[in-house]
């Protein structure tokens, strides 16, 4: 049994207060920061409903003296305090900076529309406050404008000081397998951090290096240590200030199906068939359906003029229908644009051997295939063909967001083959329109990530993973990366 290192290191305990220190101060930023937008969000939406004239046309303001600011000055304080409280807890802004502008919009979009329906509740519970509900709707959109700005302005300035003044937190992430190059590439994308890796080692070695690199946290995935060396190094760590962190490898991507279960006093695991049923089926349906009607009605007049310029850029019909794979194994039709020439499919076999060159054997799709349009190509690049698949939405056949639709013939044996007989969970959803590979690189990443993506989507599923999926859709749409 090898023995964990001994050797003091003093700039360990003046660095855990330097980090304390900068933890604290951004909360206390945060919270200062996000008392001025709601403050300056209720005035604003005061000064909207009462003073806006296009707003009054619509909405004329209530007689008397129930308009003038100085009847809801009164509420501003008991206000400004409640959304803190609602944003600290649903949001948990003001631990550290945001990893990414998706989930501070997801953050922020939950605190203000739970900030709102608390202003709601009181004004039914509490009559004065009753005239003040058109305000309390204004007031979402101006604070979410305003706690966006403010977050990634102070974000940013938070980066570049804690780099400046010599504050920047380190990680250390121990590992070398697949879960590791994960939790690399996730970690990597952390403001104010940097990340060092190293091989599987023992503990006086891992020790060693945290203490030299003065690393604020310890990630230890396969680090092969005996579990008593785990412990004792995990201990000492924690008592130096580095904040230990083991990952579990056990089924690697698929701890979502793994549940805690203490039926007979001994917490056990327990693997959980993961499949979308219930509430939550039904719940994401009607979101599907929402959305879809949405999308149809801002997108009609653009869908018309793609429908043309296909038309006119070559033969064929405007659509294209394909037959693959949906929920619990059902064939079905879906709908894209037409981005190749009529007789592509007769030119199949002369791209072949192009594709067999190709790294991916699974999801056939080759880079410069001649048989794309010119209008088909820019299609693709920002992914409008996809744009009748909302069709197959609300024909039940697909969602919003989901794993990709396999081919009906041959890609799901060819899954199997190369990943295992767990290929076949991934048509425990409906296949989607965007999911977790489209926003992380789409054509790109390898069949075996693509793959590991979809199934954390099935054994992750949330409403708020879908609305962060649908918020990285579009800048993945805009870059065109791995699009092709």
């Amino acid at each position: 049994m090898s023995v964990v290192d001994e050797t003091p290191i003093p700039a360990r305990t003046a660095r855990s207060w330097t980090e304390l220190s900068w933890r604290t101060l951004w909360a206390v930023s945060a919270l200062s920061l996000d008392a001025l937008v709601v403050a300056a969000a209720f005035w604003g939406a005061w000064a909207v409903r009462f003073h806006a004239q296009a707003f009054l046309h619509w909405f004329p303001p209530p007689h008397g003296e129930i308009s003038h600011w100085s009847y809801y000055a009164g509420f501003l304080p008991p206000i400004v305090f409640l959304w803190l409280g609602l944003l600290w807890h649903a949001a948990g802004i003001y631990r550290e900076p945001w990893v990414s502008w998706e989930d501070l919009a997801f953050g922020l979009l939950k605190g203000c529309f739970q900030g709102w329906a608390a202003m709601m509740a009181l004004s039914f519970l509490y009559h004065r406050l009753a005239d003040s509900r058109l305000v309390f709707a204004t007031m979402v959109p101006l604070a979410f404008a305003g706690l966006m700005i403010g977050h990634r302005l102070l974000g940013d300035l938070w980066s570049r000081a804690r780099r400046t003044l010599g504050g920047e937190a380190v990680l250390l992430l121990v590992g070398d397998d697949r879960t590791s190059e994960i939790l690399r590439g996730r970690l990597s994308n952390l403001n104010h951090r940097r990340v060092l890796t190293m091989p599987p080692a023992g503990a006086a070695a891992i020790r060693r290096m945290a203490l030299q690199h003065s690393a604020t946290e310890l990630f230890l995935a396969n680090s092969g240590l005996h579990r008593d060396d785990l412990l004792s190094l995990a201990d000492q760590l924690e008592s130096e200030g580095v904040d230990v962190r083991i990952v579990p490898g056990l089924l690697e991507l698929r701890m979502g199906e793994i549940q805690i279960d203490q039926t007979f006093g001994i917490p056990t695991l327990r693997l959980r068939h993961c499949s979308l049923s219930g509430v939550d089926a039904l719940a994401k349906r009607a979101f599907d359906i929402g959305f879809s009607l949405a999308v149809f009605a801002a997108g009609f007049v653009p869908a018309l003029i793609i429908s043309a310029l296909i038309k006119w850029d070559s033969k064929g019909p405007v659509l294209f229908r394909q037959r693959r794979i949906g929920y619990r194994g059902r064939i079905f039709e879906v709908f894209k644009f037409r981005t190749m020439a009529a007789d592509a499919e007769d030119r199949l076999s002369s791209v072949r051997e192009a594709a067999d060159k190709q790294e991916s054997k699974i999801f056939f799709k080759v880079k410069d295939d001649p048989r794309i349009t010119r209008v088909g190509r820019w299609l693709r690049r920002l992914s409008l063909d996809e744009f009748p698949q909302f069709i197959n939405v609300l024909r039940g056949e697909m969602s919003v967001v989901g794993p990709r639709p396999m081919l009906a013939e041959g890609e799901l044996s060819a899954l199997e083959r190369r990943c295992g007989k767990s290929a076949a969970k991934i048509l425990n959803a409906r296949p989607g329109i965007t999911g977790l590979w489209q926003v992380s690189g789409r054509s790109d990443i390898s069949d075996e990530k693509r793959f590991d993506l979809d199934l954390y989507y099935i054994e992750h599923w949330s409403p708020g993973l879908d609305l962060r999926i649908i918020l990285k859709t579009m800048p993945a749409m805009m870059s065109a990366k791995g699009a092709y």
